[in-house]
């Protein structure tokens, strides 16, 4: 598990800190499915089926707060992806 306390990760990292090494693979995976011109962002609609891949049955309320938060232009970075994805399994648990 990748943690905010270890001061040799970078700030980019420090979302990471509830997701394991083998998640965050997963998850590079599932984002590189759906960037397919490899530009480092998905649209909300293959967002969408990701999250349902993952399992994730969100209100649209609830997704439409999260696209807020992390999207822009109804596109999210890899980044922000990983954010949120962070963000929905920490609240499964």
């Amino acid at each position: 598990i990748i943690s905010s306390d270890n001061k040799t990760n970078s700030n980019k990292m420090k979302f990471t800190n509830y997701l394991t090494q083998d998640q965050l693979n997963v998850l590079k995976e599932s984002f590189d499915l759906f960037d397919v011109n490899r530009c480092n962002s998905i649209d909300l609609f293959e967002l969408k089926l990701t999250l349902k891949a993952f399992n994730f049955k969100l209100s649209k309320e609830k997704f439409s707060q999260l696209t807020q938060k992390y999207a822009k232009d109804n596109f999210i970075i890899y980044e922000n992806f990983i954010k949120l994805m962070t963000q929905l399994f920490n609240e499964r648990d």
